[in-house]
């Protein structure tokens, strides 16, 4: 909204038709000028896919951009060869300003991924069920998992293991770090409730856990 210019709840900036599939998330690094879709069959990396465009209404069609990288998660090969179907990705965190990207995914792993050169860095194993959820800090370096399991691992890339497993509960299904990089807000089920777990960062001590009702969103300060 600009001056005293009426607000439009129905106005948007721009339509782009980004994938076939159900994107499952989006961030955004740079100052917002690269974004990452995650999606059913592939990632992908839009830089300023608004630029130069008109706002445009609800309804009106999709504009086709190119995007300027695409990453896929990798099928992992079982018996006779034979290769898994390719999982989504439900999660994503940039890292190193956008220079890699972590993605959360529906087969138990996290993959880094190198986005200049579009090529797997590595994968982080060690969840049972598949991942809801990813956060990056880039003060330190660690990058947050949160699974279906009911735990969140705590991974330094150069580590081959987690350097941390919490169990918070069922399942471990939203994560945010705060500003100064300090705590870790885990948002899941615990007997049978949702429930928000904060984990101190430095200690990587879980420190205190608040049950929701349900159909109840709680604010905290």
């Amino acid at each position: 909204r600009r001056g005293t210019e009426p607000w439009n709840r129905e106005l948007l900036s721009r339509c782009v038709a980004a994938h076939s599939n159900p994107i499952y998330d989006v961030k955004t690094c740079a100052e917002g000028t690269i974004v990452f879709t995650g999606a059913d069959e592939e990632i992908r990396v839009w830089r300023e896919p608004w630029a130069g465009a008109e706002p445009v209404a609800p309804g009106a069609p999709a504009t086709n951009v190119q995007p300027v990288a695409e990453l896929r998660i990798p099928q992992l090969e079982g018996s006779r060869l034979a290769l898994s179907p390719v999982a989504e990705t439900n999660g994503l965190a940039p890292v190193e300003q956008g220079r890699k990207l972590v993605a959360a995914a529906g087969d138990s792993l996290a993959y880094l991924f190198d986005v200049q050169s579009q090529k797997l860095v590595r994968n982080f194993a060690g969840h049972k069920d598949y991942l809801h959820a990813v956060a990056a800090v880039e003060r330190t370096g660690l990058i947050a998992t949160g699974s279906e399991d009911g735990t969140c691992m705590l991974w330094d890339a150069r580590a081959p293991a987690a350097v941390t497993t919490l169990v918070v509960g069922e399942i471990a299904s939203a994560l945010c770090v705060s500003d100064d990089g300090n705590w870790l807000a885990i948002g899941g089920a615990a007997k049978g409730a949702g429930c928000i777990s904060l984990c101190h960062l430095a200690t990587r001590v879980p420190m205190a856990q608040q049950r929701c009702k349900s159909g109840m969103v709680r604010v905290y300060s």
